[in-house]
């Protein structure tokens, strides 16, 4: 255990550095060879200048959450809506769907301020054309508090929904 080091010109191999409680300032970073985990960081307020990093960092936010929902609608062929969910409070969403049944589907997002269904626009940009067989990812354009699929088969199909977000 080292409980504080200042005024140090260079320190050529550290195998291990764990509990540190806080760094305040790091001004210059020349050169970084191998860093093989960085694990819950706070957060890092100004690094002033990083003149070379070799290799890759993997860093774990502390404090995300990643939520995720998902449901198979089996033999519909006409609109419907599925996976209705609070996006207010949502870095980062988006929905996955993967048409497992023999006819196109058109998906796209609604939205609304509420959960009255008078109340749900379409974000038409999001609008994704998904064949037999294939998948597709719908990232939302527009932004209220509430957000659904909505999907419309050009006939009978069955299709697997997923809803991922980070917040």
């Amino acid at each position: 255990t080292v409980s504080e080091v200042s005024n140090v010109a260079s320190v050529e191999t550290v195998d291990e550095v764990s509990n540190v409680a806080s760094v305040d300032v790091v001004d210059t970073i020349s050169a970084v060879i191998t860093v093989s985990e960085v694990s819950n960081v706070a957060s890092v307020d100004t690094i002033d200048a990083l003149t070379e990093i070799i290799n890759t960092v993997d860093v774990s936010l502390v404090g995300r959450e990643f939520d995720t929902s998902n449901t198979t609608i089996s033999d519909f062929d006409a609109a419907i809506t599925s996976l209705q969910m609070d996006t207010s409070e949502k870095n980062m969403y988006s929905y996955y769907v993967r048409n497992t049944g023999s006819a196109t589907v058109i998906a796209k997002l609604e939205i609304s301020p509420t959960t009255e269904n008078a109340y749900f626009v379409d974000d038409a940009a999001t609008a994704v054309e998904i064949g037999p067989g294939e998948n597709g990812v719908i990232v939302p354009v527009k932004y209220l508090n509430y957000t659904r699929l909505h999907l419309t088969p050009s006939d009978t199909t069955t299709v697997i929904a997923y809803y991922n977000a980070q917040s």
